[in-house]
């Protein structure tokens, strides 16, 4: 079955991730499988990457899953970039 999101969806979705300056998904794609991801930013403020660790959801629990959140983020705020959200 395919997944759908509305455009509408889409747009909430990404605002929060700017606002938030990360996103998680568990099982949202494939059954089984956990993420968390954060936009990083050049010097300019443009987007450039993403970067994310992607796992097996039963190792990426919800205690791991926790401590990845500032790792990802922390990209996004390293000597090379700008941040993007957050």
């Amino acid at each position: 079955m395919p997944l759908t999101t509305s455009p509408a969806e889409l747009l909430a979705h990404l605002d929060k991730i700017r606002s938030d300056g990360f996103t998680v998904s568990v099982s949202e794609q494939l059954f089984g499988i956990a993420s968390v991801s954060a936009p990083v930013g050049a010097a300019d403020g443009t987007r450039v990457a993403v970067l994310g660790v992607t796992g097996p959801a039963d190792a990426l629990n919800d205690t791991q899953i926790a401590r990845l959140i500032p790792e990802v983020r922390r990209a996004n705020h390293s000597r090379h970039t700008r941040p993007v959200a957050g």
